[in-house]
């Protein structure tokens, strides 16, 4: 991982470190997401899962120790939840999606193509696509990684020191191990916030956010 991000999101789990160390930048690990989880146990099921949960194809699912999948819960597609995970009532999970071990996604929040690090929370509303939240990133009722321009072309990163053209029109937030998001903020598509920062809510970020505790 680039320098400036290699302790951003704090340190990934075994399983995840090997997708995080072979790449430059972390939006380059949503690009390689789909082929790593094909590279894991998918179709192994050792947690709960609600008998109303919907899962389309439990061969692309693996659920780890002591997590749990709530009742109307509907996942599609390849999706890889580790240990200790509470998957809460309604929730959507669209693949490919590798969610640490601590997490929670929480009651009628939509969770797209995104990485979560351990013990980030999505707990109530929430809409997160085409992100990656660090260990323990907490987002308020409502918060929204919004993943697309109005204009649909393509995402500029600005990080600490550049500006990136990427080729990408979908790409949500990067969120700094730590940080917590306030209810109802809108986190605009390739924003970047910084560890330990605290975003207000109602409030809309483009950019580099670093307003720090």
């Amino acid at each position: 991982m680039n320098n400036d991000f290699q302790d951003f999101f704090g340190k990934p789990e075994s399983t995840l470190k090997s997708l995080f160390d072979e790449v430059e930048y972390p939006w380059q690990m949503l690009e390689k997401l789909p082929a790593f989880l094909e590279s894991l146990p998918l179709g192994t099921l050792q947690g709960a899962l609600d008998p109303k949960a919907s899962v389309n194809d439990p061969s692309k699912l693996y659920l780890g120790k002591n997590s749990e999948i709530g009742p109307n819960v509907l996942i599609e597609g390849a999706v890889y939840i580790g240990n200790n995970v509470k998957i809460k009532h309604a929730a959507y999970l669209r693949g490919p999606l590798f969610i640490e071990d601590g997490c929670v996604i929480g009651h009628a929040s939509e969770i797209k193509h995104s990485i979560f690090f351990a013990g980030a929370t999505a707990a109530h509303f929430n809409y997160v696509g085409n992100s990656v939240l660090g260990k323990e990133v907490q987002l308020g009722a409502g918060a929204t990684c919004a993943n697309l321009r109005f204009d649909k072309k393509n995402i500029i990163i600005r990080t600490f020191s550049h500006r990136l053209q990427t080729e990408h029109r979908k790409m949500g937030a990067f969120i700094g191990q730590g940080a917590q998001v306030g209810c109802q903020a809108v986190l605009s598509p390739g924003c970047i916030i910084a560890q330990e920062a605290q975003v207000p809510p109602l409030t809309g970020v483009k950019g580099f956010f670093e307003r720090i505790k």
